[in-house]
Formats: C-alpha cells, sequence, structure tokens
C-alpha cells in the first residue's frame, strides 16, 4: 500500500516526487482553462451583437449617406419618412445636377449609443465629425425597424447642431 505524501507549499521543488508535479501542472491548467472560457465565451457574445443585421444596416447607411455622400446607395436601406427624406434629396440633386457636384469633405463616424426598443425596433446615436475646421461635430439619431419581409431598414434619420440631440451633455 502506497502512502501519498502530504502537499507542502513552501517545500522545495527537486523533493516534489513527479506524481506530485503532475497534479500541480494539471490543478493550474484547470484553473486557467476556467478563466479563459468564460472569457472567450464572453467576448463571442461581444462579436456577436456588434454585427448584428441591425447594425449592420445602420452602419452601412451611415457610411453611404455620411461618408460617401451616395444617396442612391443609401435609399434602399430606408423606409418610411427616411426614404421619403432621400428621396426628395434626390430629386433635389439631380434638378441642380447641371451646377456641378459639390465638394465633399472626408467624415468619419462613431457610434455614441444604441438602444434595443423591442425586438423589432432599435435606436442609434451617431457622431460624424467632418475634417474640416470649422464644422463642429453633429450627432445623428437613427431609428431602425425590422420588416418581416424586407429585413431592418432605417425608418427614422435626425440630425442635430452641436450640443443638441440625444444624450447631450
Amino acid at each position: 500500500m502506497s502512502q501519498k505524501k502530504p502537499y507542502l507549499e513552501n517545500s522545495d521543488p527537486s523533493l516534489q516526487s513527479q506524481e506530485d508535479n503532475e497534479m500541480l501542472n494539471a490543478s493550474r491548467r484547470n484553473f486557467f482553462m476556467g478563466l479563459i472560457l468564460p472569457f472567450s465565451m464572453a467576448m463571442n457574445t461581444c462579436t456577436d451583437s456588434a454585427t448584428s443585421p441591425a447594425d449592420q444596416v445602420a452602419e452601412q447607411y451611415m457610411k453611404a449617406y455620411y461618408i460617401e455622400y451616395d444617396v442612391k446607395k443609401a435609399l434602399p436601406l430606408t423606409e418610411g419618412l427616411a426614404k421619403d427624406k432621400l428621396a426628395n434629396e434626390l430629386n433635389l440633386s439631380e434638378e441642380a445636377h447641371n451646377e456641378g457636384p459639390l465638394p465633399k469633405p472626408p467624415a468619419d463616424f462613431t457610434l455614441q449609443s444604441k438602444k434595443e426598443e423591442g425586438p423589432q425596433e432599435v435606436s442609434y446615436t451617431y457622431i460624424v465629425e467632418i475634417k474640416q475646421q470649422d464644422i463642429p461635430a453633429h450627432k445623428i439619431y437613427l431609428k431602425l425597424r425590422q420588416q418581416d419581409s424586407q429585413g431592418w431598414k432605417v425608418s427614422q434619420v435626425i440630425e442635430f447642431e452641436p450640443g443638441q440631440g440625444p444624450d447631450s451633455p
């Protein structure tokens, strides 16, 4: 009958048996796996929610309209009042087309907040920064709704002047 050696915390590693070392290594592996698995699951959850279909449509709209200044590309992503607004803007720009294209300063946008208002409605607040000295950042409020047959669409767009709008200080 073999006797198990009592584990001594401050013992010299050279005095520990191979069996003790293996047990200690297995214990360390289990401890780290217990930390890594929940962390990686949390990261997957965050990644999945950041790329939801609604998020993708909101980002596509922001890129098409505010970065590329492409109303035709943004129009299919909209419905209701947002679609009416873009269709009207498109008609006005086509009427004024003979004056030549307007300059398009480079811009960038950042998501400030996201609020799920139900299973079929999400709102976003973005900050749009136009990279020119005299133009302050603007807040853009988007409301997206999910239509069963059409997927997610931008249904409302509100542009706020600096210092105004949702979540303003």
